[in-house]
């Protein structure tokens, strides 16, 4: 069995999806569809939020820049199963990912 060192230092393959997002700041947000995009990122557990923001943000082509946008803390469960980014400004859910695998140290 494997320790939460080496489990924390591995890489997970991320997907990145299309949200389709329903709602609006003063009566919430909902996530009607998440779709694969095909688009595919690397993200370590020992990433600022910043650096993931960035990387997953890069990845789809937009400005590698984190101003604006914060990781939804609110989602995280006991495995690490995907990121949720979310507009500052409005709390509006604009970037999801989902692992897609993890990549073991050899």
């Amino acid at each position: 069995m494997r320790t939460l060192e080496e489990i924390a230092a591995n890489k997970h393959k991320h997907d990145i999806l299309a949200l389709d997002v329903w709602g609006n700041a003063k009566d919430g947000w909902e996530i009607n569809e998440a779709r694969t995009t095909g688009i595919t990122v690397d993200l370590t557990n020992d990433m600022t939020d910043a650096q993931i923001i960035k990387a997953v943000r890069k990845a789809c082509g937009h400005r590698a820049d984190a101003r604006g946008y914060e990781l939804d803390h609110t989602c995280e469960s006991v495995e690490f199963s995907g990121v949720y980014i979310n507009r500052k400004s409005d709390g509006k859910p604009a970037y999801h990912t989902r692992v897609a695998y993890v990549e073991t140290p050899k």
